[in-house]
């Protein structure tokens, strides 16, 4: 319930900037961003009495569980829905946006910390973004447009173009240690693979309560995924407000080697003797070290389209060009 009055401040205070945009005047109606500030406080505290009511013994009714269900199943794709459409291009707003639709499905299938570690771990990418731009003003960097500058071919014209000195730098490096290092904290803060075949059946109930073990085991991919998918758009913001736009390609290739020093580091560890847990322990973390390079890659590129993507841009740009 914290976390309604907080997300409600937020919304208030990026909407009422003196910044304007000449290409985007139709997304920077005040009272629309406020509206969605209103809607997400109100799925915030619904979504955490769902999880109440569906635990109570008032779940069991088939009206209030029918009624649960529906809500649920539509917060997976509406909140979505309402960033891409309505929701400013500014960083800011972008970023608390994205990060509000992935909090209301988290909330919805956590049965304990969760959601606290969702917010801890929020909120420690946040602060990363303002010490990767030291030399910008908050306003300056919340206020940031993000539909023109958070292409991906962006970033490729740009490195090739000219502008290609002192990109692997130490700030590079530290963007991408840090980057993999928040990445698999993300991916065991809710869960890990071991726990498909050894998860709480509780934390689905808000979206079926029949033994389903496929559909159960998306929903628990999707748990993993929340907050992962959520450091990839702040890690396309880290991106946005350094100094290189031509660094991107560089910090991707330095994932990828560091993670086959760490894929190295595990394949040394292997072990083909003792018990079955200790064998197949150490096979998923060389497994798990082989994948973080490629799973970066993905990610990073995911979290950069999601910060620049725009139903109203798509919209304009197919009428400008029929």
């Amino acid at each position: 319930m914290a976390i309604t009055p907080v997300s409600l401040l937020i919304f208030r205070k990026l909407s009422r900037s003196p910044v304007e945009y000449t290409k985007h005047n139709f997304l920077l109606s005040s009272p629309r961003m406020l509206r969605m500030g209103y809607l997400f406080s109100f799925l915030f505290p619904s979504s955490s009495c769902a999880v109440g009511l569906v635990h109570s013994h008032l779940g069991f009714l088939p009206s209030i569980r029918f009624a649960i269900h529906i809500f649920s199943w539509s917060m997976l794709l509406l909140p979505s829905l309402f960033v891409l459409k309505w929701l400013s291009p500014r960083l800011g707003l972008r970023l608390f946006g994205w990060i509000s639709v992935f909090l209301i499905p988290l909330i919805l299938l956590s049965t304990g910390y969760e959601v606290l570690f969702f917010i801890a771990f929020m909120t420690v990418g946040l602060l990363w973004i303002h010490l990767e731009a030291p030399a910008h003003h908050w306003t300056q960097v919340w206020f940031w447009d993000t539909s023109a500058s958070c292409d991906v071919y962006e970033a490729q014209s740009t490195c090739l173009s000219g502008d290609t000195n002192d990109l692997v730098t130490l700030k590079n490096f530290r963007q991408s240690l840090f980057f993999l290092f928040l990445l698999v904290i993300s991916f065991f803060g809710t869960g890990n693979i071991a726990s498909v075949n050894s998860f709480d059946p509780r934390s689905t109930y808000c979206f079926l309560t029949i033994l389903k073990p496929g559909v159960m085991g998306l929903f628990l991919l999707i748990k993993v995924l929340c907050p992962m998918i959520c450091l990839a758009i702040i890690y396309a913001a880290v991106q946005l407000v350094s100094a290189h736009r031509g660094s991107v390609n560089v910090q991707t290739g330095l994932c990828t080697i560091m993670s086959n020093f760490i894929a190295v580091h595990f394949f040394a560890c292997l072990r083909d003797e003792g018990s079955w847990l200790e064998i197949g322990n150490s096979i998923s973390h060389y497994v798990i070290a082989m994948v973080i390079g490629l799973v970066a890659f993905l990610f990073a590129f995911f979290g950069r389209q999601l910060l620049s993507v725009s139903l109203q841009c798509s919209d304009a740009a197919t009428r400008k060009y029929m």
